[in-house]
């Protein structure tokens, strides 16, 4: 669930049935919960780690492997879906091979630091290449 425009109301009842209602004064954002779906490790002259998937909010995601955020995260527009959200983040942090291993399998989860939510931990393994 994702809105702009969300309010909320609160109906209660007493054991005769009464009920009282009241509304939330102001609007308020409901973000939907990061989602990775895939991970790949790329080798090249700066390694990336790209991450796939859905809400990955444009310019406030954090990538997390293990207790270490990763420094250096991408957006590129052509993931934009449109709604403030990308299909893709990367990184392309120096330390990237040293917190990525290969042949160990690491926990990585993308977090939104405004609103304290993190991503499901998504289990990831580098297949060394030679």
């Amino acid at each position: 669930m994702e809105t702009e425009r969300a309010q909320v109301r609160i109906t209660v009842y007493d054991g005769a049935n009464n009920s009282a209602s009241a509304v939330s004064g102001g609007k308020f954002d409901i973000w939907p919960l990061p989602i990775i779906t895939e991970v790949e490790y790329r080798i090249g002259d700066k390694d990336e780690l790209r991450l796939s998937g859905r809400f990955f909010r444009n310019d406030e995601s954090e990538i997390w492997v293990g207790d270490k955020q990763l420094k250096k995260v991408r957006f590129e527009g052509r993931y934009y879906t449109g709604n403030g959200t990308s299909k893709k983040v990367s990184s392309f942090d120096k330390k990237l091979s040293k917190r990525v291993p290969a042949h160990q399998t690491v926990m990585i989860q993308v977090r939104l630091p405004q609103t304290g939510q993190a991503s499901p931990t998504f289990e990831f393994k580098r297949k060394r290449v030679p």
